[in-house]
């Protein structure tokens, strides 16, 4: 019983400790839909809520080795899954980022004793979204207890959860970030996210108390998933569409982009979330072969599932009706940011917004998901949370499970 209270007050201690410093050093993993590989951004972060400071110190992506990427496409999205490979694959995951953790902080000649907490995302597997009947649920896979272990430095994992046990989707999760670094008295802002699911976050301006600004949040729908598929599938050796080349090359066809634009999801009111359970290539399959299209040019599919993210994107912020019309800036960031056909298309869509990446914020465009997790650490380690607004009334909600290392 001794060595029990002895180990809770040590890690008690190492609580306080980190709580207590003025500037942490934060490592953020982040692993996107797309499962493609581990963004990895090393932070120094000041202050917390609206008072809080970032400096990115080191990023780099790091890809997916191909043995793993095909475990994790065997098993993500999919309505069946062997437990057995799922349970194993966590394991793993947290290991693997664990290793690549280490040796990146290596490459950086930083100590890992110098870090004060990693905050780990997970890769997602599954996100089910709530409805009239159930709420919503999600599954992220890479244990936090194996990336403590194998850095030795303390982790947080699983931050959707806390979310979804308040009662919302868990998704998207960044723009509380959003809200304490981004927020403007002098300009509503629109900040897009194109990963393999799109989202936003609209920030108004007010020369109220930052706590005080108006925001909502939404996904929209497929951000570079289904382009990506398509790319995968009809070129071998290209996992994406590099510039939006391929696409630039092919005409769009409306008729399969109306039977897109049918589904369900654009008929929910924002906020919402999805993924790619409802956005996939299976899903194109079936709408080519209801209409007889199964054999479209590649060229012209790939333009087609483009126009369709434009599309989905630029509806999406139309909903935000009256907050739409006000805003005048739009910042972009996400794998997205490089398809310059998709960006051509979004300027075209939404004239009356001025578009503009991240760098224009002080961040990288490829960093800000990394970097939000370990912002999102931080709130919880400083024991402050994220303010979360789920049937009209305010929470505060502290997400992360916390590893301490062995």
């Amino acid at each position: 019983m001794n060595q029990v209270i002895h180990n809770m007050n040590t890690i008690s201690e190492r609580l306080n400790q980190v709580a207590a410093k003025k500037h942490k050093l934060a490592l953020g993993l982040m692993s996107g839909t797309s499962g493609d590989g581990l963004d990895v951004a090393l932070s120094r972060i000041g202050g917390a809520d609206f008072e809080t400071q970032v400096e990115l110190v080191h990023f780099t992506t790091i890809n997916y080795p191909e043995p793993l990427q095909k475990r994790i496409r065997g098993v993500a999205f999919q309505e069946q899954a062997s437990l057995q490979n799922l349970c194993v694959l966590n394991r793993d995951l947290g290991k693997w980022f664990g290793r690549i953790t280490r040796k990146t902080l290596n490459d950086w000649r930083t100590d890992p004793l110098e870090v004060d907490f990693i905050a780990s995302h997970g890769q997602t597997i599954y996100h089910k979204p709530a409805d009239s009947t159930d709420p919503a649920a999600t599954l992220q896979l890479g244990d936090g207890d194996q990336i403590a272990r194998q850095t030795g430095v303390l982790t947080l994992s699983d931050f959707r959860q806390k979310l979804i046990a308040a009662g919302g989707e868990g998704a998207p999760i960044t723009p509380f970030v959003d809200r304490l670094l981004f927020s403007s008295p002098d300009e509503p802002r629109l900040l897009l996210n194109i990963g393999g699911i799109a989202n936003f976050t609209w920030l108004g301006a007010s020369d109220r108390s930052p706590s005080d600004i108006d925001y909502i949040y939404s996904d929209t729908g497929p951000g570079n998933t289904l382009i990506d598929a398509a790319t995968r599938h009809f070129f071998p050796g290209k996992p994406f569409d590099p510039d939006g080349a391929i696409a630039g090359r092919g005409e769009v066809d409306e008729q399969v982009l109306d039977q897109l634009m049918g589904h369900p999801f654009f008929d929910r009111d924002i906020p919402k979330s999805t993924g790619p359970e409802a956005f996939n290539f299976d899903w194109v399959w079936d709408i080519l072969e209801s209409i007889d299209q199964q054999d479209m040019d590649a060229y012209d599919l790939v333009a087609t599932l483009t126009r369709f993210t434009t599309e989905s994107i630029a509806r999406s912020i139309e909903k935000l009706g009256d907050r739409f019309e006000n805003t005048g800036k739009m910042y972009v960031s996400g794998g997205g940011i490089h398809n310059r056909t998709l960006l051509d298309g979004l300027k075209g869509r939404l004239p009356s917004l001025s578009i503009d990446d991240f760098s224009a914020l002080g961040l990288d465009p490829d960093t800000r998901e990394a970097v939000s997790f370990a912002v999102l650490g931080n709130q919880t380690l400083s024991g402050r949370g994220i303010p979360y607004q789920h049937d009209k009334s305010d929470q505060l909600v502290k997400p992360g499970k916390i590893s301490f290392p062995s």
